[in-house]
C-alpha cells in the first residue's frame, strides 16, 4: 500500500470553495487553444492593467542594484525598504510618522494576513468580515491556519453600508468565538469609501468585545470620486488591537511581484509575523524596484496623478453601458470594481438563478464577470465588473455584448 499524505494535505485536497469564476478564469487564460484565449475577456479579476506603459518605463529603465539586493537581508523587509514604505506612508496613506521598525513586508498582501491572523487569532476561532467581500479572504485565513470566517452581512437598500447592528447580528449567530474584526476601505466590491462614522463605529464596537481590528486599505491610494479616503490611522487612536494591511498589487497595479506591508504598534505581533516572514520574503530585487518607485517623487506623483485619471475614466464608461442597459449599480469612489444589481434580470431570486445568469454571459459572450456569492453577498443578483482589466474601450464593449446576450 502506498504511504498517505498528511491529514492537512487532505484537508487541502477536500476544499471545495474556490470559486467557479477564477476556475473558468485558470482554464481559460491558461489553455492551449489559442482561439480560447484570444477570445476571452476577463473582467472578474481586480487587476490594474491601465497603468503598464507608466510602470514599464521605471521597471525597464536601467537600475543602480546593489550587491545587497542580491544577498540575504531583514526576512521582513531590509531596513532601506522598509524607511521608503515610512517616508511614503506618512505623506501619502497614513498621513502619520511610522516607525519602520513596526513594518513587516512579506510575499503579497495575502501572505500577510495569513500571517497576521495565525498571530492573532488560535485555531479554531472566527473573523468578522462584513460582507459583500473580496472572495479571497476565506483561503487566506481558512485554508492553512484553522480559521473561520464569518459574515457579517450588510443590506442592499444601504448600498451595503457597515452598520453595528450588522456586527452584532454576525457575532450573535457565529457559531464559534469571534478573535478579530476585518475591515476593507475602500472596500471590495463596492468601491464605495467608508465614512468616517462607519469606521470609528466598527473599531469602537470591536474594543468594546476586546477584538483585534485589522484595517485592509489594499485600495488607499486608487480612488477617484468626490469622497476622499481617510486612513484609520487618522480617525482613532493607533493601539495594540489595530492593526494595517497595504500592498503594492493594487495601488501600484503590480500584482504579480507580491509585496504585502503589515503596520503596527503592537511590537509582539510584529516580532511573531516576523518570524513567519522567512517563509515568503519578498526578492531583494523587487524591494529594490519598488523602493526606486516610493523614493522618486516626480515619477510618484505623476503616476498616481494619471492612475485616478484613468480610473475615473474607466469608471465613468463603464457605468455609461451600465445605464444604457438600465442596470443599477453601487456608487463607487475607489477601487477597480462596480457592484452591478442585475437582481431583475434573474429568472427567480435564488443562488441558482444568480449562477446560471453569470454561466449564460460566459458561455454567450467569452465575457466573466465576479457573481455576488462568490463575494458572500446577503442576497443573489449582483456582479462584480473589474473595470481596470483593459482600456475603457474594450471593457465598455465587453460588457455590452455581456449585458445584451440576457436581453
Amino acid at each position: 500500500m502506498s504511504p498517505t499524505l498528511s491529514d492537512r494535505a487532505t484537508a487541502a485536497l477536500d476544499r471545495t470553495d474556490v470559486p467557479d469564476y477564477l476556475l473558468e478564469h485558470v482554464a481559460r487564460t491558461t489553455s492551449l487553444d489559442a482561439e480560447v484565449r484570444d477570445g476571452y475577456t476577463c473582467l472578474a479579476v481586480a487587476e490594474n492593467k491601465l497603468m503598464w506603459d507608466y510602470l514599464h518605463t521605471k521597471a525597464n529603465t536601467v537600475r543602480n542594484v546593489e550587491a545587497t539586493a542580491f544577498g540575504y537581508a531583514e526576512h521582513w523587509g531590509r531596513a532601506s525598504f522598509r524607511e521608503a514604505i515610512s517616508e511614503f506612508g506618512s505623506t501619502q496613506l497614513w498621513h502619520e510618522r511610522i516607525d519602520p521598525e513596526a513594518v513587516v513586508t512579506m510575499a503579497g498582501a495575502g501572505a500577510t494576513l495569513e500571517a497576521t491572523f495565525s498571530a492573532l487569532c488560535n485555531a479554531g476561532e472566527g473573523v468578522l468580515i462584513p460582507t459583500p467581500s473580496y472572495a479571497g479572504y476565506w483561503l487566506d485565513i481558512e485554508s492553512r491556519i484553522g480559521l473561520h470566517g464569518i459574515p457579517a452581512a450588510t443590506s442592499p437598500d444601504v448600498d451595503f453600508r457597515l452598520t453595528e447592528t450588522d456586527l452584532d447580528n454576525a457575532l450573535a449567530s457565529s457559531p464559534v468565538p469571534i478573535g478579530a474584526l476585518l475591515l476593507t476601505n475602500p472596500p471590495n466590491p463596492t468601491g464605495h469609501i467608508l465614512s468616517n462614522d462607519e469606521l470609528t463605529g466598527a473599531v469602537a464596537w470591536a474594543r468594546n468585545h476586546e477584538l483585534h481590528i485589522v484595517v485592509n486599505e489594499l485600495y488607499g491610494l486608487s480612488t477617484y470620486g468626490d469622497s476622499p479616503f481617510t486612513s484609520i490611522t487618522r480617525l482613532v487612536d493607533r493601539e495594540d488591537d489595530l492593526h494595517l494591511i497595504w500592498g503594492f498589487s493594487k495601488d501600484f497595479a503590480a500584482s504579480g511581484l507580491r509585496c504585502g506591508v503589515l503596520v503596527s504598534n503592537n511590537s509582539d505581533l510584529i516580532t511573531a509575523v516576523r518570524s513567519q516572514a522567512m517563509f515568503s520574503v519578498v526578492s531583494g530585487d523587487t524591494q529594490h524596484l519598488f523602493e526606486t518607485m516610493l523614493t522618486d517623487e516626480d515619477w510618484l506623483f505623476g503616476y498616481l496623478a494619471e492612475m485616478r485619471r484613468r480610473l475615473r475614466a474607466s469608471y465613468v464608461a463603464t457605468t455609461q453601458v451600465l445605464a444604457r442597459h438600465d442596470v443599477p449599480y453601487v456608487p463607487a469612489d475607489a477601487g477597480l470594481f462596480i457592484l452591478a444589481d442585475m437582481r431583475t434580470t434573474l429568472a427567480d431570486q435564488s443562488w441558482e438563478a444568480e449562477h446560471a445568469l453569470w454561466r449564460t454571459m460566459l458561455d454567450r459572450t467569452d465575457v466573466n464577470l465576479t457573481p455576488g456569492s462568490a463575494c458572500r453577498a446577503p442576497v443573489p443578483g449582483f456582479m462584480r465588473i473589474c473595470f481596470a482589466t483593459g482600456s475603457p474601450d474594450m471593457v465598455s464593449n465587453a460588457l455590452d455584448r455581456a449585458l445584451s446576450s440576457i436581453a
